[in-house]
């Protein structure tokens, strides 16, 4: 064996390497090695395991690769080969894995790779590559890891695809891939615990039988066109630990007057992460909102149709750190016990709250980011601000605010953007506030609005 991983060695290879006729592990994983491969493999034919992973190698993949028929670990990925996928990969039968992406790939995907029988791990993920994806890939049955994401393929997705049930990570994000999804799409995916398929142009409706993939965790699907109702058979997702629907055309259950899906996703225990930000979801918060896991940290449910009053219950989710609201339709006053979370970034703008900002916004002390501007919030500017010495951004503009401006946001050494147009302030800037020429992305109220 030749390891030579993370060693800060640079540089071209040697192509007396080809001499080593005995050598079955070749690693120079992590180094700084470039130009081309030039080792012949034809006189390595004990190789198993090649891997040039995160270098800056180039050009064609070597051609007499093919000759290595034990190979079983083919680990190309991050480097800057360019060319077609081999059709002579097909040949290599006692592949398990092979990694390939994160290089100038062109060309489609063979469909000799359906011979690769015992592969595990297929990775072609952030390349150049375009055209179909071969149906016949779905007799790869020990397939457990798929990732083809961020290239340029089209068409639509073969069904065969969603019969490997030994898979546990389905990656086809950003591509230009359409339709819908088969409506049995996860049904004999009982292993599947990571499915990325953002960004492309899938439409109609989520399939429910995302349920029967009990094991899953991450489900990210933003960015598509799919419509209708969001199913409530994603709460039997009981491991979930990242959701991301946000930008199709999802809706609400019809006839609920409450927005029904997220009553269903207090099942889900072990949730850190939700986005279902611009979509077509209406109804009121729900007050089992304060149900959800304490773990959830990040929650977002801007531009949609949201109607109703912020739960007090929201509070209870007191590890919750960054919370959007943004762009809907909600109004009354903020909770007067909002101050109990640990929020860091909050979002309320474009909305129709009113009322005073309570004082418990003031107890939050690690905000860095606050934007509720936009809706009719009356009252003044609590002297009480200065405890938030983390805050780097406040959006307050577009409201009802009046009075002075308190001597406090001078202590805010962190601020950088302040935004306070189209309020009723009075009186004069506070001395020592005040924003550089360079700095242009700090705003107040013009001077004659004051008034």
């Amino acid at each position: 064996a030749l390891n030579l991983p993370e060693k800060a060695l640079e540089g071209t290879i040697s192509p007396y390497i080809s001499n080593l006729s005995f050598l079955q592990v070749l690693d120079l994983s992590n180094g700084s090695f470039h130009g081309h491969l030039l080792i012949d493999f034809s006189r390595l034919p004990q190789l198993k395991n090649l891997s040039t992973r995160k270098n800056n190698f180039e050009g064609l993949i070597p051609q007499t690769v093919s000759h290595c028929r034990g190979l079983q670990i083919l680990s190309l990925r991050e480097n800057h080969f360019y060319g077609s996928i081999p059709q002579f990969l097909g040949i290599l039968s006692e592949l398990k894995l092979l990694s390939i992406g994160g290089n100038r790939l062109t060309g489609t995907i063979p469909v000799a790779l359906a011979n690769l029988t015992k592969l595990e791990w297929f990775s072609i993920g952030q390349s150049q590559i375009q055209g179909h994806i071969p149906p016949e890939l779905g007799s790869l049955t020990h397939l457990m890891v798929f990732n083809m994401q961020m290239n340029n393929l089209t068409g639509t997705l073969p069904e065969s695809l969603f019969n490997l049930s030994a898979l546990w990570d389905l990656s086809f994000t950003t591509n230009q891939l359409t339709g819908h999804l088969p409506k049995d799409a996860c049904r004999f995916l009982p292993n599947l615990e990571q499915l990325y398929m953002g960004a492309k142009n899938f439409d109609g409706p989520h399939p429910t039988s995302l349920s029967n993939a009990t094991r899953l965790q991450v489900l990210t699907a933003e960015r598509n066109k799919f419509s209708g109702p969001t199913s409530l058979e994603l709460g039997s997702l009981s491991q979930l630990t990242y959701l991301n629907l946000g930008k199709n055309m999802l809706t609400n259950v019809p006839g609920n007057l409450e927005l029904s899906i997220l009553t269903s996703f207090t099942r889900c225990r072990m949730l850190e992460e939700v986005y279902l930000s611009k979509n077509l979801l209406s109804g009121i918060l729900p007050t089992s909102v304060g149900n959800l896991t304490t773990t959830l940290s990040k929650f977002d449910l801007s531009s949609n149709q949201i109607e109703g009053t912020i739960p007090l219950a929201l509070a209870n989710l007191t590890k919750l750190i960054a919370l959007g609201l943004s762009s809907n339709k909600i109004k009354g006053h903020l909770p007067p016990n909002i101050g109990q979370m640990h929020l860091q970034v909050l979002f309320l703008y474009d909305n129709a709250l009113e009322g005073p900002i309570p004082l418990s916004v003031y107890q939050l002390v690690r905000k860095y980011t606050s934007n509720i501007g936009h809706n009719m919030l009356i009252g003044s500017i609590s002297s009480s601000i200065n405890n938030l010495t983390s805050l780097q951004r406040l959006y307050l503009s577009t409201n009802r605010l009046s009075s002075t401006l308190p001597p406090g946001l001078c202590e805010l050494k962190d601020l950088w953007e302040l935004y306070l147009q189209d309020n009723s302030f009075t009186g004069h800037l506070p001395l020592g506030l005040g924003f550089y020429h360079d700095e242009p992305h700090g705003y107040l109220c013009k001077q004659a609005e004051w008034r």
